[in-house]
C-alpha cells in the first residue's frame, strides 16, 4: 500500500498536475456535467463538457455561526432562449441538487484519483440579464441543504 495517492506520487516525481473545477446540476430535464474550460473532460465515470470560459463559480464560504451563504453560478454570453429556461426555473431548478467538485489530471488529462467534493447545494434561483438582444447573462443561486432549517 502506497502511502501518497496518484496525485501525491505524480508530485513526487515531478510531474505536471493540472485540477479542474466541475459542476453537477440535476435539471429535471436534463442534468448537466459542467467545466469552464474548453473540451469534454473525463472523471467519476461520466463525461464533464466544457463551457468555453463562459462559467463562473461564486467563493464557496464555509456555513459557520448559523450562517448559510449563497453560491451564485454564471454564464455569459448565452442567447434570449436563456428567458424560457427563467420561466420554468420554479419546476426544473428549484429545490434540485448541485454539486462542485475538484479533479486533478495528469498533463495527458487522465484523472488522477477521485472526484473532491468542494460544495453540495440545492439550486434556488435562476435570473438573467440582457446587455443586448444577443448578449445574455445567467446567475443561478444555490444555498446549503441547511439553509432553512430554522423555519416552521
Amino acid at each position: 500500500m502506497s502511502i501518497f495517492d496518484e496525485a501525491g506520487a505524480a508530485a513526487l516525481r515531478g510531474e505536471t498536475i493540472i485540477s479542474e473545477v466541475l459542476a453537477f446540476f440535476d435539471f429535471r430535464d436534463a442534468p448537466q456535467r459542467v467545466h469552464a474550460g474548453f473540451g469534454t473532460l473525463r472523471a467519476g465515470g461520466h463525461d464533464w463538457q466544457g463551457l468555453g470560459g463562459l462559467g463562473s463559480v461564486s467563493d464557496i464560504e464555509s456555513a459557520v455561526g448559523g450562517i448559510a451563504p449563497v453560491v451564485t453560478f454564471t454564464l455569459a454570453g448565452v442567447g434570449p432562449e436563456i428567458a424560457r429556461d427563467v420561466i420554468d426555473a420554479r419546476t426544473a431548478v428549484k429545490g434540485r441538487d448541485c454539486r462542485v467538485y475538484l479533479q486533478l489530471y495528469g498533463a495527458d488529462l487522465a484523472p488522477l484519483g477521485g472526484l473532491y467534493t468542494l460544495y453540495r447545494g440545492v439550486m434556488d434561483r435562476l435570473t438573467h440579464t440582457a446587455a443586448g438582444p444577443d448578449a445574455w447573462t445567467a446567475q443561478l443561486t444555490a444555498e446549503t441543504r441547511f439553509s432553512r432549517r430554522g423555519l416552521p
